[in-house]
Order: structure tokens, then sequence, then C-alpha cells
């Protein structure tokens, strides 16, 4: 049965699936339901939204364990409850402090003394809430994990197959786009819907949502972005974690927040500091990218002042996983020319802080790492650069020129993205667009078509031809027999949604050996030994040579070993419609009953004539080939085809440039982003040999563009610090 067209625009409406916050409170007290307890509660959400209560042990444990080591957990025990559970989670990464809440101060506190993430042993909820809400401003500036992808240089840099350079590119490229997309009032709606989902029960925060909804306006997006309320916590929090659609919907506040950098952009060179505490295995593998670059994925908040940064990082604690690093950068504002960075105390929690943003996408080379012993905290040094003066400087061009200079818009993100791998998401922009386009938009079709490439890809075969036989009957009216008006055009092309009859086309894909003596065939099933499970059947067709004009058949009885079989052999790919199936007693045999068809008698007449045009109708090469089976979804057969095909080319051949592009675009389809862009690069340099700098000959160009091919590297792609 055909599947229909069009997915659902089904993204998660979920607020428990949205994770729109790093930080969570977990509260383990066996007299937790308390009047001032539930009282309590609505203060706590204040500070920290995510508020999960339990009274047993070692349900607390498991969801405690079950976080993500990029979330991040505060703790309030009862005494007795703590004393059990504090050794089982107090070296999780995840947990990042703990309180204990209980009668018995001084008693308590003998035990609590012994670990270091243990913050505070109250009597009072006041002081509870008190405590919690002062260490939550600064854990939200040195504990919230740090999104970054890593472009690696030199020789040995690039064999990862996880593709370091690739995921760097495709951040920047998916950055510009969104930024250059129109937000909407149906996306704002949406956002707005999401989020008071989230904090449903949260009366502080929806008050704040309703002043946002209320009063916002592009100017003051830097004050709602350091005010302490659910846009900056749902903010960053997307960001970290990457949430594309949810960033998909901040867009528009992300633009105002550039344009308000942009505004205030600093004058001249700063040296900046930024505090942070990150853990052993994360330090190491910093460590082993001096002298590469790092894109942030988020807003990069920093101060001018090093010692309050440093009065943020707590002290080393020997049973600890953490270390305290200080973040010190160069930045000159002639640098930044598409990511800005600003003071904002003006509008900060912290006005006397100095606090200076970077912009979303801001990229630093990392110089150096050391220890200081006077302040027992590494020194990460890093500079920032610009797109243009590193060795990707290229790359970004040319996949940005892809997108073009002006607004982008829905189908652009969705090639994006497909071009990432990503593709339900991809599906989902596609469809989306599909929806706000009226009837008549010349847009439909090259949509229609792009949600038929995607169909193939995800192995949706089905889905594919409905929506590239959607495609050709927009482009070309005319080439779909029938269609006379929208209500024949839509029954035309629903027929693989809507049918439900048992009645099918089939393409035999090997010659078919046939008889027409029907008491031979028979003779043959009564002559065999068949397993139990297999059952005997009898096929009767009928064909017309009228209809197989390019899929012939005929009598080779003359060349048979059995002359007297009188066998008629049909041509390799020759269609049939399966006319019905039924079960003849006396013989106990099923006939399957088929006529034979042309390729202009069925549903996909259209599709196999758009299809077959798009191969032209000389004759084919590897490169065809290839795509053919790039279409079908069998990737890995496809590239060998190019590569095959890119072997035999001499060095000059027009078709090079496009062999490359292919390989790019395969490449990234299999997730490997760091040959994608190798690929990539390799055509540009055919379509403009001056576009990349340092290629003055072929030996020089063969050793940049087979940098990521020959070097390797044991560096991850992904750091979440």
């Amino acid at each position: 049965m055909a599947t229909a067209i069009l997915p659902s625009d089904d993204f998660l409406t979920n607020a428990n699936d949205q994770q729109l916050e790093i930080f969570c409170l977990i509260w383990l007290d066996d007299n937790i339901n308390t009047k001032d307890n539930r009282d309590t509660e609505q203060k706590l959400r204040a500070v920290i939204n995510r508020l999960e209560k339990f009274q047993d042990v070692k349900q607390c444990q498991k969801y405690i364990e079950e976080r993500s080591q990029s979330e991040r957990v505060v703790t309030i025990v009862n005494g007795r409850l703590g004393r059990e559970i504090v050794t089982s989670i107090y070296k999780l990464r995840q947990v990042i402090s703990i309180y204990v809440y209980c009668t018995d101060k001084e008693g308590n506190k003998k035990w609590a003394d012994k670990f270091a993430k243990i913050k505070a042993v109250v009597v009072e909820l006041d002081e509870l809430i008190v405590q919690i809400k002062a260490a939550h401003k600064i854990q939200k500036i040195v504990e919230e994990p740090l999104s970054i992808n890593i472009f690696t240089t030199g020789s040995d840099a690039g064999k990862s197959t996880g593709g370091v350079n690739g995921k760097f590119v495709f951040s920047q490229v998916l950055i510009d786009c969104l930024l250059r997309l129109k937000s909407t009032q149906a996306d704002i709606k949406e956002l707005i819907k999401l989020c008071k989902n989230a904090y449903e029960g949260n009366s502080f925060e929806l008050s704040n949502i309703h002043e946002f909804q209320k009063d916002y306006s592009p100017d003051k997006v830097l004050w709602w972005y350091t005010r302490e309320s659910f846009f900056y916590k749902t903010l960053n929090a997307v960001l970290r974690t990457e949430n594309i659609h949810m960033i998909f919907l901040f867009r528009g506040f992300i633009s105002d927040i550039q344009r308000q950098l942009k505004y205030h952009q600093a004058k001249k060179s700063l040296r900046l500091y930024r505090g942070q505490m990150i853990s052993r295995d994360e330090l190491e593998n910093l460590e082993q990218c001096r002298g590469q670059f790092i894109s942030v994925n988020s807003f990069f908040s920093t101060s001018t002042d090093d010692k309050l940064a440093l009065s943020f990082l707590n002290a080393p604690d020997n049973t600890d996983n953490l270390k305290p690093v200080l973040f010190e950068i160069v930045a000159d504002p002639k640098v930044a020319i598409t990511k800005p960075f600003a003071e904002i105390s003006a509008y900060s929690d912290f006005p006397g802080e100095s606090e200076i943003l970077f912009m979303l996408g801001s990229i630093f080379r990392l110089d150096n790492i050391d220890y200081s012993n006077d302040n027992q905290v590494w020194i990460i040094r890093m500079t920032l650069c610009s797109e243009n003066e590193h060795e990707l400087k290229n790359v970004l061009m040319y996949m940005k020129q892809q997108l073009g200079n002006g607004e982008t818009n829905l189908r652009t993100l969705g090639r994006v993205l497909s071009e990432m791998g990503k593709f339900d998401l991809a599906e989902q922009y596609f469809t989306r667009l599909l929806k706000e386009l009226p009837p008549n938009d010349p847009l439909l079709g090259d949509l229609y078509k792009d949600l038929g490439k995607i169909a193939s890809h995800t192995g949706d075969y089905d889905k594919s031809v409905q929506c590239l036989e959607k495609s050709l009957a927009l482009k070309n009216s005319s080439a779909l027999t029938g269609i006379l008006n929208d209500d024949e055009g839509s029954h035309s092309i629903g027929k693989l949604i809507e049918r439900k009859s048992y009645l099918e086309t089939d393409m035999v894909n090997s010659f078919f050996s046939t008889s027409t003596d029907y008491r031979r065939a028979l003779k043959f099933l009564k002559g065999s030994n068949a397993a139990e499970s297999l059952e005997p059947v009898l096929f009767e067709i009928v064909a017309d040579p009228k209809v197989a004009t390019t899929k012939p058949f005929a009598d080779i009885s003359k060349f048979s070993q059995y002359p007297g079989e009188s066998e008629v052999l049909f041509m390799l790919g020759s269609i049939f419609r399966l006319d019905g199936i039924d079960y003849n007693n006396v013989n106990q045999v099923w006939i399957i009953r088929m006529t034979l068809c042309s390729e202009t008698e069925h549903d996909l007449k259209n599709v196999l004539m758009y299809m077959k045009h798009e191969l032209g109708s000389g004759e084919t090469n590897l490169r065809t080939l290839g795509k053919v089976l790039w279409q079908m979804g069998k990737l890995d057969l496809a590239e060998q085809y190019f590569t095959r095909l890119l072997k035999e080319l001499s060095p000059n051949n027009p078709l090079l440039g496009k062999l490359y592009k292919d390989l790019g675009e395969l490449a990234s389809l299999t997730g490997d982003y760091d040959k994608s862009v190798q690929w990539h690069q390799k055509s540009l340099a055919l379509k403009n040999p001056n576009a990349l700098v340092g290629i003055l000959n072929d030996d020089e160009h063969r050793k940049f563009s087979g940098k990521c091919i020959e070097r390797k590297s044991h560096l991850e792609t992904d750091i979440i610090i």
C-alpha cells in the first residue's frame, strides 16, 4: 500500500521532550509534600524551572544517572537520605552542587563537609532559596556546557571519520542561512506556545512570557538576554544542545542580538576572560588542538576583569574530575565583520563585570594552553579570527555562495539540512513551506522534487515516486495524460496514495522464461519437491507484442535443450499488471493471472518519462549510472562508479568539476563531512583556479586537496565542555 506524499508537520511539542533548560533541580525528601515545601517550589522554579521530586533513594539515583553529561543537576537532600545517596552521585559530571536541608545542622555538617559539591547545610527554606539563587548566577556562567566545533589544519589533521572540518563548515553555513531567513508571526506564536508548555505551573516565568509577548521590541533584546528569565535560559539551552528547530524559531531574536552587537561593537582591541569548569578529558582534547580553529555554537560571554572571572571558579578538588580553566582572549574588532562582539554591561545582572558578549558562531584560534601555579587554573589562550584568515575561507565562501546573498527561505534551509544528512528535519521544512505557498506558486514543483529526493535517500521509494509525479505534473501540466482539471489531476496523481487494491504493477528484474504449454508447466510443479512452507503457483500471462516496444519477448525453443517445450522468454525488466490470484482445486495450485504492459500504460508512465529525460536519450556513462544508484539510495555503489570514472578521465576533462561536486554531496549524505569539504574544495579549484590561496601548481593542488585523506587525527568533531 502506498504512503501519503506529505509527512505530518509534527515537530516535538511535548515540553518534556524539548529540554528547554540545561539546569535541573532534584529534591529528595521523604516528607517533600508538606505545605511549606510546596510553597517553596514556586520560588525554586523561578531560579531553575525543571524541578523533579523524589521520596525514594533508588529512584532518585537512577534518574540522576540517566541525565546526560551535558545537563547540570542541582540536588537538595534531607539529612537521612542524603547520607545514603551522596556517596553514589557526587562524582557524576552532571551533578554540580548538593544542598542538605535538615533540622540538625551541626550533626549533618560532620559528614557533609567531606564532599566539596555539598555547598551548604541549611535548616530554613528561605536560606535554601537564597543559597541556590546566589550560586546559580555564577553556575550559569562557569557550568553551562560550551558546544564547539574544531577546524583542524596541518598535514596530520584529517582522516577523522567524524568529519572534523565538515561539521565546522556546516555549522557556519547553517547559522548564516538561519540569520537570513525572515521570521514570521507563525514562528513566534509556535515558540511562545512551546515556552508556555515548558513553564506550565511556573507563575514567575509565565508572567515573564506574558510581558515578553506584550512589550518585546528588537532594541530591548540585550535586556531580555541578560535578564534572569525564560528567554536567556531557553535560548542558551537550545544553542548548546543544537536543537535545530528551536534555533529556527528563535532566529529572529538571534538576528536582533546580532544587530545590537554590531551597533554597540567594541571600538578597540580587548583582552578578555572567561572562567569555566571542564572535565579532565575535555581539557586533554583541547590541549591537542593547539593552533587549530574553534567555532563556538552559542553566544560567548566574557569579562575584561580577569580577577572577577577567576573568582567564579571553584577550587580544584582531588576527588573531582573537573578542572578550572580561564579562557584568555585577544579580540580585535577589525576582524569581527559578520560575528560582532560588544560590551553589554548596561543590561547585565552584574553591571560592574564589564561583560563582553561574542556573537553566536564566533571563530577563535587556540594559541596555547598552560597551567598557572599561582592561581591553580589552566589558562587557555585564544585569538578572535575572521572567516578570511584560515584555510576554510574559500570553502565557506563557496558554500555560502550556494545560498545566495539575499534572504533565504525554508527551501534553502531544507537543502542545507539535507546536505548535513538531517533528512527528517529537511523534509519537515520543505513540507512547512509547501503548506505556506499558494496553489499556483512556481516553487511547488521544485519542492516536490526535493521531497522526492529526500524520500529516495531514506529508502521510501513509493513516496519518492509520488513526489516526482507531482513535480512533473506541476512543471508540465500537459505531460500527464488525462489531467483535464484539478480534480482529475488530483485523482490521477493520488492513485498510489488512495488505492487499497490488491492489483499491483510488477517488474521482473530478470529474464522471465515461460511456456505456451499449460500442461507442461503444471507437470514441472508436480515433479518438484518443494518445502512445506512453499506454495505451488502457476503464472498465466497474456502478452500482446504491440505493447512490447522496449522489452520484447520471443519463442526461443529452437535454441533450447528442450525444443518441444515451446519456451517463450521475456526481456529483463518486463512489466506486468497483476490481474488476480485464485486457487485451483482441481490441480491444487494457485493461479496468478498477469498481463504484459508497456511503460505507457501504468501509473509510472510520466515518472519513467521524467527520469529517463534526466538521463538523456544518447549514450550514458558511469556518472549517469552513479546518479541512478544515488536516487535508489545505493550511496556506496554510486560513490564507487563516480570514483571509477574519476580514474578514467583525463586531467583537463570538463566533467571533473561535476564529479567532485557529486562526490562531495554523497559524502555529506553519508555523514563524512570532512570528505565532503575536500571534494567541494576540488570542485571549486577547477571552476576557479585562483579561488584557493596557495594553489600554484598541480603538486601543491594535490597536496592541499588531499590533506584530509592522508592525515590521521584523534580529535573529536564536537566537544561539549
